[in-house]
């Protein structure tokens, strides 16, 4: 009794196995195919592009300062703020020199009304001497004093000069178009003669500076046309190598290599931003994906292979440089094989797949 009892359970049992097997492949079969784009991957030709940090720099750049010691009574600027060529800056103390001007201009006068008179004088005594009413040593004397005024002129009004020269020091003016780049002194100091009082830069002339390594200086010559990144605009400009300089004495163990950038959208340019050098190197054979056909979980990149029963099956990729919509593939994939293009959300590991 017990046996048959213990059969007929086991009966039951593989019924309902069977059943159950039965219904989940049912239910397999039953999942629907999901229309995909496929592509077969190959190698192909891409140039390898070497890219070297760089800074955007004005290629103009001059430090303000003054022949004068006196106090700076006006600043008319501040950092980063735009400047036409003549503008006036800053204005330093200059009662002294007015004062100084006043006198070497009275000076200069009384120079110039004793040399008229000088002349004068001279001039008559010649007529005299022809006429053999003044003597040979009255005329050398007038001569003497004619040309002793004349040298006294010449004297007030270089000095007048040098007065006026000077007063123009009192006056920082702006030498081109361009920034306000760095102020080392503002209104209440103390300028003295060579101590910077502002730096400007041109806002025209702009070069990106680059730092190369032993390895690579050989790639640069002057000439060369080169491209430059730079992230902040999204932009990459042409630009021409200006510069090598083979000397890492001053700059730790690379070397700089100075781009210039004339031909370039200016406008978008300013001193200080991050770039990239961009050298071309030899091509090679790469396995290159379109960056649609890339699934993304957390850090994890990969795509979805089409498998030999035409069902999607999620690999995940080792991936290196992006180019040009395309993203070269270091591991995990090869010439061949088939993946999905553009998978939609419909699209899971196993799902099967229609063309």
């Amino acid at each position: 009794m017990k046996i048959n009892t213990i059969l007929i359970a086991l009966s039951i049992s593989g019924l309902t196995m069977a059943c159950g097997s039965s219904s989940q492949e049912k239910s397999v079969q039953n999942i629907p195919s999901v229309k995909a784009e496929v592509i077969t991957l190959s190698s192909e030709l891409v140039p390898e592009q070497s890219k070297y940090s760089a800074k955007i720099e004005s290629g103009q750049s001059i430090k303000l300062s003054t022949k004068l010691m006196g106090r700076i009574v006006k600043m008319n600027v501040d950092e980063g703020e735009l400047v036409k060529k003549g503008q006036l800056l800053a204005v330093i103390d200059s009662e002294d020199l007015n004062a100084k001007k006043s006198q070497a201009h009275a000076a200069m006068k009384q120079a110039k009304a004793a040399f008229e008179n000088a002349s004068k004088d001279y001039e008559r005594f010649q007529k005299l001497y022809e006429k053999k009413s003044a003597s040979e040593k009255e005329l050398e004397d007038m001569k003497t004093r004619w040309l002793a005024s004349k040298a006294q002129l010449e004297a007030a009004e270089q000095m007048e000069s040098e007065v006026n020269q000077y007063l123009k020091y009192s006056r920082l003016k702006a030498p081109y178009d361009g920034i306000v780049a760095k102020k080392f002194m503002d209104a209440g100091d103390l300028a003295s003669p060579g101590m910077p009082i502002l730096a400007i830069s041109s806002d025209q002339n702009f070069e990106a500076l680059a730092k190369v390594s032993e390895k690579d200086l050989s790639k640069f010559q002057q000439g060369n046309n080169v491209y430059v990144e730079i992230p902040s605009v999204k932009k990459v400009i042409e630009g021409k190598v200006k510069h090598v300089n083979y000397s890492n004495q001053y700059s730790g163990a690379q070397y700089l290599v100075t781009v210039d950038l004339n031909g370039s959208d200016n406008s978008i340019l300013r001193s200080g931003m991050q770039a990239y050098v961009m050298m071309n190197d030899k091509a090679s054979q790469k396995l290159m994906i379109p960056e649609s056909a890339i699934v993304r979980k957390g850090q994890m990149e990969g795509v979805f292979i089409v498998s030999e029963n035409n069902k999607a099956q999620l690999r995940w990729l080792r991936l290196g440089r992006k180019k040009g919509g395309k993203v070269e593939v270091i591991s995990g994939l090869r010439s061949g094989e088939k993946i999905v293009e553009s998978p939609s959300v419909k699209i899971k590991d196993g799902t099967p797949l229609s063309f």
